[in-house]
Parts: structure tokens; C-alpha cells; sequence
């Protein structure tokens, strides 16, 4: 029998592999992903009154921002870049605001923001 140490870095191996094996556009559909499992995460945290643990989950959804606003390639992607890049920085200080007043609306808004782009990449991985 397995114990829950093995199964754990099992798992730990399957998300470096997948990470390591994905296309840039399945990299970018997995920051999605992740970015909105993080606000659910976050606006669940603040109804049920967990701070620390929402605060958490805010600065991951954050972090998994900066990495998309680090993705954007500017020469390639010209205006559509300058454009994903003004909505990740919207998307950015609204979490910044929602972290400081507690305030699930703010991470309402962003998850609107983000599951349309979401979408669109799968749309794009498919082709």
C-alpha cells in the first residue's frame, strides 16, 4: 500500500510532466484555470469569513496575472496584446482592492473579465 507521501509526489510529478510537455496555449488555458479555481476560492473564503484564507488566495490570483501579463509578446501580438494587457492590469488592482476591503464584488467582476478570454483560448487551442 501507498502511503499519502508517495501518492503526493506522484501527483507532484504528473503536474511537472504536464506542465513540461504542454503547448504555450494549453500553458495559458491552465493559468486561466487556475486563476479562476483561486477566485472561487477567494470569494468562498469571504462568505464563510476566512480571511487569512481568502487573502491567500487573492495574492495567487495575483501572481497567476503577473505571469500572464509576463506571457504577453508585444512585437507579435501588437494591439491585441496591449489590449489583454490593460485588462490583466484592471483585473490586477480590482484583486489589490478586493484584498483590502474584503469586498467579493471586486472578485466578481474580475472572474467576468477572465472567463470570456478563458473561452477564447480554447477556442484558439482547438484550431
Amino acid at each position: 500500500m501507498y502511503s499519502p507521501v508517495t501518492y503526493q509526489q506522484a501527483f507532484n510529478e504528473y503536474k511537472k510532466a504536464t506542465i513540461t510537455t504542454s503547448s504555450p496555449g494549453e500553458l495559458i488555458l491552465m493559468l486561466y484555470n487556475g486563476l479562476i479555481r483561486f477566485l472561487r476560492h477567494a470569494k468562498l473564503a469571504l462568505r464563510e469569513k476566512k480571511i487569512e484564507d481568502a487573502h491567500n488566495y487573492i495574492i495567487r490570483s495575483e501572481d497567476i496575472i503577473e505571469a500572464l501579463l509576463s506571457a504577453l509578446d508585444y512585437e507579435k501580438g501588437g494591439d491585441i496584446a496591449k489590449n489583454l494587457s490593460m485588462l490583466y492590469d484592471y483585473a490586477y488592482w480590482r484583486l489589490v482592492e478586493a484584498n483590502a476591503k474584503k469586498e467579493e464584488s471586486y472578485i466578481d467582476e474580475v472572474i467576468e473579465i477572465i472567463e470570456p478570454l478563458r473561452e477564447a483560448w480554447k477556442e484558439i487551442i482547438k484550431k
